[in-house]
């Protein structure tokens, strides 16, 4: 053959760039419905402690009900995550709309749209 690439070299290529795109295409899917907000659900807790985490000053809530974040959001229209903040009371009891996920491995939380304090 005169070709400078054997037959088996492009299949190879071809099957490397075809599992790179799929691999792509699933992180950008699981990416995407924690940014854009199709994974809503209302949640109740009380509020543990409250602290703003590594360089990008994500604001963290810690619960009796786990960890959630509370970020701004273009795909919900949220951007008032310093004032939701600055309103979450330690000992007090809320139920919130919340987005996303929680997935350890990429140190992703549910973010915290909306809040209204519970009557004790």
């Amino acid at each position: 053959m005169n070709s400078k690439y054997e037959r088996g070299d492009l299949e190879t290529v071809g099957l490397i760039v075809i599992g790179a795109i799929v691999v792509v295409a699933v992180a950008v899917g699981i990416f995407s419905s924690h940014y854009w907000g199709t994974l809503h659900r209302q949640v109740n807790f009380s509020v543990t402690s409250t602290a703003v985490k590594g360089k990008d000053g994500t604001y963290m809530i810690y619960t009796n009900n786990g960890v959630y974040e509370d970020t701004d959001s273009f795909w919900n229209n949220k951007w008032n995550s310093s004032d939701l903040y600055n309103s979450l009371q330690v000992g007090k009891t809320y139920t919130c709309d919340a987005v996303g996920f929680r997935n350890g491995y990429l140190s992703a939380y549910e973010n915290l749209i909306s809040c209204v304090a519970l009557r004790s």
